[in-house]
């Protein structure tokens, strides 16, 4: 259940400079269109850099917040046309703030 969390994690580079990824989550009802909600971080750089999506952005009318209560794939990263390389060291999910 990850439906307290609200933010993905997400440590990246991309050697070559400029790399861009669309990073989204997917659940197990989710059909497969590809049309989930995804967050595209461009500009990745060739330094490793922190990326903080908030999972309220991968959320619509469609696909509710509610789906975070049961995820299939935690994370997923879709890339657009054109080779790229971009690596991944560390995914990590944060909780909501507590009032």
């Amino acid at each position: 259940d990850y439906s307290h969390f609200a933010k993905l994690m997400v440590e990246l580079r991309a050697p070559a400079g400029n790399g861009s990824v669309a990073v989204g989550v997917k659940t197990a009802t989710d059909p497969n269109n590809g049309r989930e909600p995804k967050h595209v971080v461009s500009g990745i750089g060739a330094d490793w850099k922190t990326y903080t999506i908030p999972l309220a952005e991968l959320v619509s009318l469609d696909y509710p917040a509610s789906r975070f209560q049961s995820i299939y794939v935690v994370t997923e990263f879709v890339f657009g046309a054109g080779a790229q390389t971009v690596d991944v060291r560390e995914i990590h999910f944060e909780p909501a703030a507590r009032p």
